[in-house]
């Protein structure tokens, strides 16, 4: 669907994953966790081939993404600093280069 649409592979990648969006499961609405939507997999190609990409654009390829659950709206600074603050976590940029 999106192959013949001349734009930026990353602009393609959202739309692809936005036309995911779309496509909430019929999980049942007891099991779904508070403040989160299930985005139902599908597979896009990813990439490009067209003059002007760059290199670690290409080659355009299929990928296949499973099913996930996402939360609905995004992390707040306050929320994240929550999470570090109760598990200690480190982000790539605060690790050490091994």
């Amino acid at each position: 669907m999106l192959q013949n649409v001349p734009m930026r592979p990353r602009v393609r990648f959202l739309i692809a994953i936005a036309l995911l969006s779309l496509e909430c499961s019929t999980v049942a609405e007891e099991s779904n966790p508070v403040g989160m939507v299930w985005i139902t997999g599908g597979t896009f190609t990813m990439g490009s081939e067209m003059p002007g990409s760059k290199g670690n654009e290409q080659p355009a390829h299929k990928v296949t993404v499973d099913g996930f659950w996402i939360d609905e709206h995004a992390v707040t600074n306050a929320e994240f600093r929550k999470f570090v603050d109760a598990t200690g976590y480190k982000t790539t940029a605060e690790r050490p280069v091994d």
